[in-house]
């Protein structure tokens, strides 16, 4: 085999996993920055409209559109409605630890925003839960990552 075939191989063994990874990355970035500007949009509407019906029923409020729930929390981040979900220790400690008005957090696959509230009725804060994250690999993000890697490898080689 000649040098530079090992070179095609080696840059082919090399660069299409990286440039595969690099766009994985880049679209999980993507995808993470535009889901918590969604939910600082969403709860910065919600704590206008939507606070009032959480003061007067707050084991009644739940705020649900298509790919989110918005429950209202005491002070100690306990849920007032029974269905909300319980907030882990370490999301209390990060939500408490802030000196922003909103936080975010991601684990087991479902993400998480809360907004503390300084008003006098029972809801201190409105925490925003998403839906489960959907496969990483669908279809549209295959095609961009594969279409990505085979360009990159074809100016390579060229």
């Amino acid at each position: 085999m000649s040098l530079q075939l090992k070179v095609i191989a080696l840059l082919v063994v090399l660069v299409l996993p990286m440039t595969a990874g690099f766009s994985l990355f880049r679209l999980t970035s993507e995808r993470r920055v535009q889901q918590e500007r969604q939910a600082e949009r969403a709860l910065s509407r919600a704590s206008s409209r939507p606070l009032n019906r959480c003061h007067r029923a707050p084991e009644r409020f739940v705020f649900k559109r298509k790919h989110f729930a918005l429950y209202g929390y005491d002070a100690a981040l306990n849920p007032l409605h029974p269905k909300a979900p319980q907030l882990s220790a370490e999301f209390k400690a990060q939500v408490n630890a802030t000196s922003e008005e909103v936080a975010h957090t991601r684990a087991s696959g479902t993400a998480m925003s809360a907004l503390k509230l300084d008003t006098q009725g029972p809801c201190k804060a409105l925490v925003l839960q998403w839906g489960p994250r959907r496969a990483l690999l669908g279809r549209g993000v295959g095609r961009i990552v594969l279409g990505q890697s085979l360009a990159f490898l074809l100016a390579l080689l060229a």
